[in-house]
């Protein structure tokens, strides 16, 4: 049986979370389980011929999801400080695996 994804501005009833799909005419809620993180780091390699900044970014996969921001943000600045590239930015990409 195909699943059935409430579309958005669809009125809900009060029983109905966002959180929830239907299968059939039966509402099942959504599990989402912390799969893992991607570290994304902005830095500048240089710069353009009109002298604005030339940016690059690199992704560093299989971070753990129970890792603290601030321990993500502390490893991005720790490797960039051994590089001759400025840090501009660091992003994090949780990854979640949604069930009913």
């Amino acid at each position: 049986m195909p699943f059935n994804i409430l579309r958005l501005g669809q009125a809900l009833s009060p029983r109905v979370s966002p959180n929830t799909i239907k299968k059939g005419c039966e509402i099942m809620p959504v599990v989402a389980s912390a799969k893992d993180s991607v570290m994304v780091v902005t830095y500048q390699i240089g710069l353009t011929e009109q002298g604005s900044p030339k940016l690059s970014q690199r992704s560093f996969p299989n971070i753990k999801s129970t890792s603290s921001d601030q321990d993500v943000y502390d490893v991005a600045a720790a490797l960039y400080s051994l590089q001759d590239y400025p840090l501009i930015s660091v992003r994090r990409d949780n990854r979640v695996d949604l069930t009913p």
